[in-house]
């Protein structure tokens, strides 16, 4: 296991050229702003040169990490934390009422953030997906939409924790043919205590206040738990709870920081061996942890 870390800073052009040139990163330059994004594995040597050169010159940076597995880490876990995928398109229709409304249940939502609320009717797409992947995420709501070749293949290996919805055309109202919603239907119970749910960093940052005014602003917490609570680094389950896992599983916890959080999705080391053998595993993927 690897920790990956994507760190950005502000600085001027040529002192941030200085930086990235002396870590062999040059490439990574976005000479259109001072806002500067890299990403390195903590146990090399250009993490070790960069974090010196920001703190021996005085720029403050912010940090996020990540734990990268060895495939045979992730195949011998029991469980599995399925962190993004491949994203692609979003749901329709985004003006008003927008998708949320048509979409969602929103009286299961909380009154004071609006997280929470649960879908009771499929998306609505403008096209149907690229051909060239099986297995996509849409983005804004993070859910996975599958081939129907791969919906049948979920079915006939007997997984639990799901069910398949269909997927429609935003203007004809008619099926997307070939393609569905995986849907989650399986809620876990809360992760164990020793799981660390870091809030979300409320310090402003005047060059994302620049490019991007309020909406770069991170709320505070919200009283229901939904809204303001970060990603763990690692997630921790009691093992007195495994026999509540099936295959699909969705958290308890709403995370993911900001304005917007969604609950996470956890999988079996069958259907990770399944998306394995049908070369669908390119997602981040971490193992759970028992306590």
């Amino acid at each position: 296991m690897r920790v990956h870390s994507h760190i950005t800073f502000s600085a001027g052009l040529e002192e941030s050229q200085a930086m990235l040139r002396a870590i062999g990163h040059e490439k990574d330059l976005d000479s259109s702003m001072r806002l500067q994004a890299v990403n390195l594995f903590t146990d090399s040597r250009e993490y070790e040169i960069l974090m010196t050169e920001l703190r021996n010159r005085g720029i403050k940076y912010h940090e996020l990490l990540r734990k990268e597995f060895t495939p045979a880490e992730l195949g011998a876990a029991e469980f599995l934390w399925m962190i993004s995928g491949d994203p692609w398109g979003y749901p329709e229709p985004q003006a008003p009422p927008g998708y949320r409304q048509l979409c969602y249940d929103l009286s299961t939502a909380c009154p004071i953030c609006g997280n929470g609320a649960r879908q009771k009717a499929p998306f609505m797409l403008k096209k149907a997906p690229p051909s060239r992947r099986e297995w996509w995420m849409l983005n804004w709501v993070f859910e996975y939409l599958v081939t129907d070749r791969i919906a049948d293949l979920v079915r006939q290996r007997g997984f639990t924790g799901c069910e398949f919805w269909p997927l429609l055309h935003y203007k004809k109202k008619v099926e997307i043919s070939g393609w569905k919603q995986l849907v989650i239907t399986h809620e876990l119970p809360p992760m164990s205590a020793r799981t660390e749910l870091p809030i979300v960093d409320q310090e402003p940052n005047p060059e994302l206040e620049k490019l991007f005014g309020e909406a770069s602003k991170n709320p505070s917490p919200c009283p229901c738990g939904k809204r303001g609570r970060n990603l763990p680094d690692t997630m921790y389950y009691d093992r007195e709870h495994m026999a509540c896992f099936k295959d699909f599983n969705k958290s308890a916890e709403w995370l993911g920081g900001g304005a917007t959080t969604w609950q996470m999705k956890i999988i079996s080391q069958r259907v990770f061996r399944f998306l394995r053998e049908q070369h669908l595993d390119t997602a981040l993927f971490t193992p759970i942890e028992w306590v």
